[in-house]
Order: C-alpha cells, then structure tokens, then sequence
C-alpha cells in the first residue's frame, strides 16, 4: 500500500509547501514554530485534497471521510491544525500510520493527522456509552464530509445516528456511573495535592476533575460535547439536568489557585453529582467483598 505523495506541480497549497533540510524518507530538522497564513476555506481545501487522494489509491475500501476538531466546527484559527477522519469498510493502515490508525505530521507549516476507522469500529464506539462517549461522537452524528458518494455518505449517517436513537436509557446511566467514578479519583487527587500544599498539581488535577465532571453530566443528560475543552461549560447551559451550583463551582475549580477553595469547590462539586445521580438511579459499580468481584467476574465471562 502506497503513503501519501505531493509535489511541486500540485495547485494551492500544495505548491508552497517550503522545503527544509531533510533528514531522511520525510524527515525534517525542526525549526521555531510559524504563524501560518492559511483560513478556514483553505485548511478545508487541504482536507479535500487528502480525502480525494486516499480514496483515489484505496477505492471503495474508504466509505467516507470527515473533518474532526476546530475546522469540522469552523471555529479554527491560524494556530489551528487540521484532523480528518477517514471511515473505512475494513480495518487500513499505511505506512507510517500507528496501530490504531492515525498518522500525524507536519505538511508545510500545517500540523496534520488522519486517522482511519472501519464503520464497525464507529459503530462500536458509539454504541459503547462510557466517559469518553460525550467527546468522541459528534463528528460522526453531524459529519463535515470531505469525500465520498453522497449516498453512501447519507445511509451510514443514517445508519450512526439510529444506532444512538436506539441506545436505551439505562447504557446512559451505566455510563454515567462509570464517569462518576473517574469524577471521585479526581476528587482524591485534588485532595493529595491540596493536602501536600502541592499548587500546581492542586491545579492540575482540578482542571481534570472538571473534565469528568463534564462527561457525567453530559451521560445524565443523555447527550455528546461538540468541543473537547472547558467550552462544554457553554454547550450545558440547556441541559435539564445539573449539579447545585454547577456552572459557578466549575468556573472555580477551573480558575481558582487557592487551595481551601479548589478543594472546597471539588468536594461541593462531587456532592452535587453524586446527589443528581440518585436522582437519576445512576450507580457506581461497587463490591463490598473480593468474593463478590470474583463472582461478577465469573458470571460476565464464564468458562468453557
């Protein structure tokens, strides 16, 4: 399988990509980072080029392909990169591409990656509701195409988006449950640091924390993030369900570097999840003794 080739006769961009002392096979020296000149129109223009030559070398084997991240939401900036998402009827790799199916490098100044999914794969994540599920669907639920057949690309869409309808409530609550649990080991972190009078990881494991909080809500809630950074706070507003003061106490636990406070806003902050869970019938998944463990363990995977 051949990798992505460009040259100097290429149009657009691909005729101003500045040459550098190369090391070898596509290496470059590195060099201080640059202010790119390139807009949205372009950036989306460079993702048409890659999606029109992968499918041009593997044919029908690519389904699709999707913008991922600040240019799919048309909100990126001359500092943005550019991610695209390819949806494949089968497991691809090409050369230089990692196991999991993503390649990242510089093209020109523009920091780049594609990543590879087979349409089972996509499937699969959406249907797997867990703390992670609120920041990794939304591409594939309102795609911003960059290649493939119109109609192909309106069926499989249509396809990933049942597959969310049919999802049954209780997926969610488990999901949340889980999420609820990586809000509770932040929750620990902030402690230690706070208590070891540690400021910056005290930070640091705040930020996470609000980061899992986020997932939880967005689980009870029963709906996905479009960014993947604190400007989920935003995209709540409309969400029906919410902690006790979640929206002050996460802007708290984001800005504040006091520690009694980052602490006290952290506790107050896992009250409220834990309150809104019981409301919802939201557990964490919990063993009172080893024996039990072992015998869930048993009865999910039992032997042959």
């Amino acid at each position: 399988m051949e990798d992505i080739e460009h040259g100097d006769a290429e149009k657009g961009f691909f005729a101003r990509i500045s040459q550098v002392p190369s090391l070898a096979g596509g290496l470059f020296l590195p060099r201080p980072m640059t202010r790119l000149s390139m807009d949205h129109a372009e950036k989306c223009r460079v993702a048409d080029e890659i999606g029109r030559r992968l499918s041009d070398r593997l044919g029908d084997r690519i389904l699709f392909g999707v913008l991922s991240g600040s240019v799919a939401r048309g909100d990126d900036t001359e500092h943005s990169d550019l991610e695209v998402v390819l949806v494949t009827r089968r497991k691809l790799r090409v050369p230089g591409m990692s196991p999991y199916g993503y390649r990242e490098f510089l093209l020109g100044d523009l920091q780049t990656q594609f990543e590879f999914r087979t349409k089972s794969e996509v499937l699969g994540l959406l249907a797997q509701v867990g703390p992670y599920w609120p920041m990794q669907v939304w591409l594939y639920l309102e795609p911003h195409v960059v290649c493939g057949d119109p109609r192909t690309v309106e069926r499989t869409v249509a396809e990933f988006r049942r597959r969310v309808a049919g999802l049954p409530d209780r997926s969610f609550r488990k999901g949340a449950g889980h999420a609820l649990l990586w809000v509770r080991g932040q929750l620990a972190k902030v402690r230690n640091a706070c208590e070891a009078g540690d400021d910056a990881r005290a930070a640091q494991a705040s930020e996470w924390m609000g980061y899992e909080v986020a997932r939880f809500v967005a689980l009870a809630n029963r709906r996905y993030y479009r960014y993947a950074d604190s400007r989920w706070l935003e995209e709540s507003r409309d969400f029906p369900l919410l902690p006790e003061g979640y929206r002050e106490r996460m802007v708290r636990l984001l800005l504040s570097r006091d520690r009694e406070e980052l602490l006290r806003t952290a506790s107050q902050l896992y009250d409220g999840c834990v309150v809104l869970a019981a409301e919802q019938g939201i557990l964490m998944e919990r063993f009172e003794a080893m024996d039990q463990l072992f015998h869930a363990l048993d009865s999910s995977n039992p032997r042959a």
